[in-house]
């Protein structure tokens, strides 16, 4: 592990993040699922991503937790701004609201990568239906065969982005319906870290 810190460093410094420190305190990329858990956690903790409250997590049931959305003042907590708060929502999803807004509760799954959740549903295991955020490092291939992904990174389709911290969007290429939310964490640190590069990157990667 000591090797693999040296070689794999994760590295996350942002003066609107993880005060006083301003710096992640997990010191390498994910290797496992585990792993994905803990630096999600972080991030919400170190306000990375706003507004996701964890409600419970059992590794004993068909899914992993369940969380809620609560969006409430101040507004400029959640919403976009390109400099001090690139993850956040357009204004024109608010627009309507009146805060608090509390959503119904949903179901949160974690993998590793995406290929992990793809198999599970193929083998049908669990249900894309019943999921409503799927927390990854990475992408994988499996699900270009069924799904797309459309992503949030892209400022073009930042009024798709319903809640604070979320980086794409899954559509089921038969129905059309988008399916799930999910953020991959691989790609959230390296937009936050270099974001014109990333944007160039997102729609080389999703776009048709």
């Amino acid at each position: 592990m000591i090797e693999y810190e040296f070689d794999n460093p994760l590295e996350l410094v942002n003066e609107n993040f993880f005060l006083p420190l301003q710096r992640i305190s997990i010191t390498s990329k994910p290797t496992r699922e585990q792993d994905v858990i803990a630096l999600f956690n972080q991030l919400i903790a170190g306000g990375v991503i706003r507004g996701i409250r964890i409600m419970s997590t059992n590794e004993r049931l068909t899914y992993d937790g369940l969380y809620r959305i609560i969006i409430e003042e101040p507004k400029d907590h959640h919403l976009y701004d390109e400099e001090d708060n690139p993850l956040g929502i357009d204004k024109s999803v608010l627009n309507g609201f009146s805060l608090p807004f509390i959503f119904e509760p949903k179901v949160l799954e974690y993998k590793y990568s995406l290929d992990g959740l793809i198999e599970d549903i193929e083998g049908g295991v669990k249900n894309s239906n019943d999921i409503g955020l799927v927390v990854v490092w990475e992408t994988g291939e499996e699900f270009k065969e069924n799904y797309k992904i459309t992503s949030y990174l892209d400022p073009d389709n930042l009024t798709l982005r319903e809640y604070h911290g979320v980086t794409h969007g899954i559509t089921n290429l038969t129905s059309q319906q988008r399916e799930m939310e999910l953020i991959v964490l691989s790609e959230l640190i390296e937009y936050l870290n270099n974001p014109e590069e990333v944007i160039e990157m997102q729609r080389e990667k999703y776009e048709d």
